[in-house]
């Protein structure tokens, strides 16, 4: 598409603008005089132009602000999809109280989530887990949060939230009702629950992607508008890594139903092109999707560390 001038106006860009770039448009001046009007118009392939079809887009934004203004999706304060009075307010999962391999709100000093798992699973292999009691000997979660990173069994994962009323309702609100713009709000969430050090450790954020019937139903994946958030405020890239799986909605199920519905479903939608990536995912309960979403990755040569939005 070329640029289409008015009479009078000339191009005032470089030539040397590259595609996708801004051109800005200004009237010449006249024997002397300063132009009485200024034009600034996006006029490169590849970039929406200034004019009709922005103003009429404008206009129907500020008439259905005015029909349906924006409203907090927990306290329905209107001005934002989530105020500020609210963000504050959340119920934040405690660092330091928090179990050092799974996550789980309360598990510092005895996980009732992963530890029963662990001793079972070393029972079975007849293998030992230093890890599988480790809440006796650490004398700082800095400590545990540092495993062998070829361990599948020792997989870190964080949360931002604990799922209570107030965090389901911000999730449904978000991937049910189809209230996109809570995207960036639950990736700064998120972003402010990891530690520093993962975000130099990361070489790409990804995704636990949402199966073909809930992206059918909901008309986009709710965790892929997250991760691009996130990968954006880290400054690295975002990756679908994961094919969709094929199994029944998770919520409705039991824990043992949870495990045989989802294990063995995520395969890797192509050769993971880095070997360390972040997992996100809304909502972790028993961790059986995130652990076979993780355990395909790692199978292919990409290790792995999560963070969820909430953590039951």
């Amino acid at each position: 598409m070329r640029p289409i001038l008015e009479a009078g106006i000339e191009a005032s860009a470089s030539p040397s603008v590259q595609h996708g770039a801004v051109a800005d448009f200004r009237m010449p001046h006249a024997r002397g005089r300063r132009p009485k009007k200024q034009y600034a118009a996006v006029a490169l392939r590849g970039t929406p132009m200034v004019g009709q079809a922005s103003y009429t887009r404008l206009a129907l934004d500020a008439i259905a602000e005015t029909l349906w203004p924006t409203r907090c999706a927990l306290c329905d304060r209107p001005g934002e999809v989530l105020c500020d009075s609210c963000a504050r307010t959340l119920d934040f999962i405690d660092y330091w109280q928090a179990c050092p391999l799974c996550g789980a709100p309360w598990g510092r000093i005895q996980c009732d989530h992963c530890a029963a798992e662990r001793i079972l699973t070393q029972t079975q292999t007849g293998t030992e887990d230093p890890f599988a009691r480790h809440s006796f000997g650490v004398t700082s979660p800095f400590e545990a949060r540092e495993p062998e990173p070829e361990r599948r069994d020792t997989r870190l994962c964080i949360g931002a939230l604990r799922y209570t009323n107030r965090t389901a309702t911000l999730v449904k609100t978000f991937k049910d009702k189809g209230e996109q713009r809570l995207a960036a709000h639950l990736a700064a969430l998120v972003c402010r629950s990891a530690p520093p050090s993962w975000r130099s450790w990361a070489q790409c954020v990804t995704f636990v992607t949402a199966t073909k019937a809930a992206r059918r139903r909901r008309g986009f994946d709710h965790m892929e508008l997250v991760a691009r958030e996130l990968a954006a405020q880290w400054g690295i890239p975002c990756m679908r890594l994961l094919a969709e799986p094929h199994a029944k909605d998770q919520r409705t199920l039991g824990r043992r139903e949870r495990k045989s519905n989802i294990e063995g479903r995520f395969r890797i939608a192509a050769p993971p092109p880095v070997s360390r990536a972040i997992v996100i995912d809304d909502v972790l309960t028993t961790g059986a999707t995130m652990d076979d979403a993780c355990s395909a990755l790692e199978a292919a040569g990409c290790a792995c560390k999560s963070l969820v939005v909430a953590r039951v």
